[in-house]
């Protein structure tokens, strides 16, 4: 299967870069400098030379929970610095929701966990929208963007989540806007997940199906796991217009990103055809 912009990782998930896109105005992307991922707490030795050396990483920015990073910590590669950045907080996952949920965490338990975020609405199309306008979240991709700038230059930074998929997608989605990459690009790379993921998703969908029965509505429940759905995405952009005319609008205002910072970005991670 064709993987588009895919990395050279063989232990790593949902691994790609942003290198390769056009933007509007007819430049492209630096390639190998802006790298996404699922989580990488199991990289391999060998991987980990591949990023330092065929990608030069110097910068891993991990939007994990501290639960997240506590069950599954990072490991550390030589010479790179790793930067905790939260996004998700009580106001977007509610305590009160989800209290008595995880005990202890196993793959039945897993489902069970996930059903209940779905049909208790903590996971629904308006999940991206609360994410970035919360404190955590807009302090989060505030620090993001401030680590993009004070990144060196020809040094490649790697930002991932656990599935690599929401918090990570809305991190592209920012990195794309500002470097001026069209929506439809934006929304195309966000659905490279469901590329990347697909024998997991096969896996997925078949126990849910064992356990809820050949009629339920599978679907509804797969954007808590390792499946996207654009319409999370596409409400995210229509808030963002919503709220200050554009993305990048949206950007500038919650996230710190002036003119100056935008044009250094460009700058960083651009070059002509």
């Amino acid at each position: 299967m064709n993987k588009p912009h895919e990395l050279d990782l063989k232990s790593v998930g949902n691994a790609r870069e942003l290198g390769g896109y056009k933007t509007r105005d007819g430049r492209l992307v630096k390639r190998n400098l802006l790298l996404r991922t699922a989580d990488i707490t199991k990289v391999s030795d060998e991987d980990k030379n591949v990023l330092r050396r065929k990608y030069s990483l110097s910068t891993v920015v991990d939007f994990r929970s501290d639960y997240e990073r506590d069950r599954s910590p990072i490991v550390n590669i030589d010479g790179v610095e790793v930067n905790h950045i939260s996004i998700l907080d009580s106001t977007v996952i509610p305590k009160t929701k989800v209290a008595k949920l995880d005990i202890s965490y196993n793959e039945e338990s897993k489902y069970k966990i996930i059903l209940a975020a779905v049909d208790r609405g903590i996971v629904s199309e308006e999940l991206y929208v609360n994410m970035v306008s919360s404190e955590t979240g807009k302090a989060g991709y505030t620090e993001f963007i401030r680590l993009l700038v004070g990144q060196p230059k020809d040094e490649a930074i790697l930002f991932h989540c656990t599935q690599g998929k929401d918090r990570t997608g809305i991190a592209a989605l920012i990195v794309l806007s500002i470097l001026g990459v069209d929506e439809q690009t934006i929304f195309d790379d966000y659905l490279l997940t469901n590329v990347y993921n697909k024998d997991i998703i096969v896996k997925e969908k078949k126990e849910l199906r064992n356990m809820l029965g050949e009629g339920a509505d599978i679907d509804k429940y797969m954007s808590a796991l390792d499946q996207v759905n654009i319409d999370y995405m596409k409400r995210l952009v229509e808030f963002m217009k919503e709220q200050c005319g554009s993305v990048v609008g949206y950007i500038k205002e919650n996230f710190g990103a002036t003119d100056e910072i935008i044009a250094e970005l460009q700058e960083k991670y651009l070059e002509e055809e």
